[in-house]
C-alpha cells in the first residue's frame, strides 16, 4: 500500500500545493508519496513521506476522507492521498539533495510537467474547484451534479474505509501478537 500527501497552504486569494521532483525524472513534478512501513498508520506514513521528500510538516485534514488514486495499470500501486495543511517548511530535510520542492497553484501546476498520476489528481482538484465556484453562482444547477457525484463519492468512501480498516486492523493484530509473545 502506498500513501501520499496533498499538502496545501493559503496564499493571498489562492491555494498552493507542494510538489517535489521525481527521483527518476528530475524535470517531472509529483506529489510526495511512498510505501507504508510495517506497524505504521496510513496517516503517519503520509506525514512521514511528506517530510522526507519535501521537508514539509503539517496537520492531516479529513483523515477519514483521503483521495484514492487507482491506476489502470496493474503494475502501479493504488495510492491513498491525505490532505495536509502546511504548518512548517524546513530548509533541510532528508531528501533535499535528491529532490526539488516547489509550491504551485492548480493553474500553475497544469502548465508544468507532472507525472500522469499527479496530472489526473490536479485535474480532479481543479474540477472540484470549478464546481465549488459554480455552486456559489447557481445552487439549483449544482444540486443535480452534487446528487450524481455524492453517489460516486459514497462508493469510493466505502472502498477507502475498507482499505483503511483492513490496514489498521492488521496493525492492531500485529501489535497484539507481539505483546503476547
Amino acid at each position: 500500500m502506498k500513501v501520499g500527501a496533498i499538502a496545501y497552504q493559503n496564499v493571498a486569494d489562492s491555494v498552493e500545493l507542494c510538489f517535489v521532483s521525481s527521483r527518476r525524472h528530475r524535470d517531472t513534478l509529483t506529489l510526495p508519496k511512498g510505501i507504508v512501513k510495517s506497524n505504521e498508520t496510513l496517516v503517519k506514513a503520509a506525514a512521514r513521506e511528506l517530510f522526507e521528500e519535501a521537508g514539509v510538516v503539517g496537520k492531516v485534514k479529513r483523515k477519514a476522507h483521503p483521495l484514492l488514486f487507482v491506476s489502470k495499470k496493474p503494475e502501479v500501486d493504488d495510492i491513498l492521498y491525505f490532505f495536509v495543511k502546511i504548518q512548517h517548511v524546513r530548509q533541510n530535510w532528508p531528501e533535499a539533495d535528491l529532490r526539488r520542492r516547489v509550491f504551485l497553484t492548480l493553474d500553475e501546476a497544469l502548465c508544468r510537467t507532472t507525472s500522469q498520476g499527479t496530472n489526473k489528481i490536479i485535474n480532479l482538484l481543479r474540477n472540484e474547484q470549478k464546481l465549488q465556484a459554480e455552486a456559489k453562482q447557481s445552487n439549483a444547477h449544482c444540486s443535480v451534479i452534487r446528487k450524481n457525484s455524492l453517489a460516486q463519492q459514497r462508493l469510493i468512501r466505502l472502498k477507502i474505509r475498507n482499505i483503511v480498516g483492513q490496514h489498521d486492523a492488521s496493525i492492531r493484530n500485529t501489535k497484539n501478537v507481539q505483546t503476547s509473545e
